[in-house]
Parts: structure tokens; C-alpha cells; sequence
């Protein structure tokens, strides 16, 4: 109980910026709050999450992004969260990675859940220099902290890899994903689209491949 109450009074000293996002006033996070508002087309509402992510300053030492869901998808709040970056020397660090390993190979998952994955990320990943395997590090709904360094670097990629969906691979990227989220009526009132795209599965993927061909 005294480890408790000395990590939980240190978590002021915590050089970390970790946003939650929502989209939805309805919508709830235990973190600095964040909304993306982006809900047409034209807007880019096919990059989701990202619009927030790649307009976001990283100002701090370590930044994350984490779902409003992230508590409901994780069974960790921020209590616990925090106590564990405390206790681990997070510091020492330079991406903490939140997620629990996949039982299948992460790549191998995906092109199984969304064909014709595969090929658009490879050729994705081929432009922007990175090496195609299956990740060390499985990384997955932007469920990680990272270094203020590594966080900026990572939007610069972000951004190139957006350019090459939005022109080099645009009709690949603009196919249906297969993903099974909101009914169609839904999707296309949030945010104007008639089905999810690839667009944020390969943007989602290429932390845990850039990290690794880092070697971080």
C-alpha cells in the first residue's frame, strides 16, 4: 500500500503526454482528452484516428495515443498504467509497447482478415525503404508510448506513408478492407464513407515494422 501511494504521488513528475481520443461527446477517457472531429471525406476521415495523431505537437519527453477504449480493451486504468511506467524506469526507454503478442503472426493476421493487405503494405513499405517481416514488437491499435525523438520521426513517416495512399497506390488504397466495424448506415454518417479502407490498416502496421527495422 505505501509503493501505491508514493507511485501514484509521483505520476505529476511523469514527463508524459498520453491522450485519449474520442470521437463522440459521449465518448470517455481517463487521459488528456483529445477529439477528432473529422467526420467527411474531404476532411480525410479515412485516416481516422491519424488526423488527431499527425496535428498533435509532441511536446514532451514521451507521448502516447490511446483509444477511449483502451481501458475496456486493456482491464488497465490509469492508475495501473502509470504505476508500471513508475515501476518499470520507463525512462530507460524508448517505445513502451502496451500491447499483448498476437497468437498469430501480426502480418500473416491481417492479409487473413483483410485480403489483398499484404501486397499494398509491402509495396507501401518497399517506397519508403523499410524491410517487410514479421515484427519482433507486435504493435497494435496505437497502443504504445514513445520518446519524443521516436514520436516525431514516426509522424514524418506517417506522412509519406499517407502521400503514397493518396497518390501513388490511391485506387488500392481506396478498396474495401473487410472490417467488420460499424453497420454501413453508420459508417457513412460519421464519416462519409460507404466501407472502411485500407488506409489505417497499413498506416496501423508500420509502427511495429519501422521499429524493428530500427532495430529499437
Amino acid at each position: 500500500m505505501i509503493k501505491y501511494i508514493q507511485s501514484l504521488n509521483k505520476q505529476t513528475d511523469l514527463n508524459i503526454d498520453i491522450y485519449g481520443i474520442c470521437f463522440k461527446d459521449s465518448q470517455n477517457t481517463e487521459y488528456k482528452r483529445i477529439d477528432n472531429k473529422v467526420c467527411t471525406i474531404a476532411e480525410k476521415s479515412y485516416l481516422f484516428e491519424y488526423n488527431v495523431i499527425l496535428n498533435t505537437p509532441i511536446v514532451n519527453d514521451y507521448t502516447g495515443f490511446l483509444s477511449w477504449k483502451f481501458r475496456a480493451k486493456t482491464g488497465m486504468n490509469k492508475r495501473v498504467l502509470f504505476n508500471l511506467l513508475l515501476d518499470n524506469h520507463y525512462w530507460n526507454y524508448e517505445v513502451i509497447n502496451l500491447c499483448e503478442p498476437l497468437p498469430k503472426p501480426y502480418l500473416e493476421f491481417t492479409e487473413l482478415n483483410h485480403k489483398g493487405f499484404m501486397e499494398l503494405f509491402t509495396n507501401i513499405c518497399t517506397d519508403l525503404g523499410l524491410k517487410v517481416s514479421e515484427p519482433k514488437h507486435t504493435i497494435y491499435s496505437n497502443f504504445f508510448i514513445a520518446k519524443k525523438e521516436i514520436f516525431i520521426e514516426y509522424q514524418e513517416l506517417l506522412k509519406k506513408a499517407i502521400e503514397l495512399l493518396e497518390t501513388k497506390y490511391k485506387t488500392e488504397a481506396w478498396n474495401d478492407s473487410g472490417y467488420k466495424g460499424l453497420p454501413k448506415e453508420r459508417l457513412k454518417e460519421a464519416t462519409g464513407l460507404d466501407h472502411y479502407t485500407f488506409h489505417t490498416f497499413i498506416l496501423e502496421r508500420l509502427m511495429s515494422v519501422w521499429i524493428n527495422n530500427k532495430g529499437i
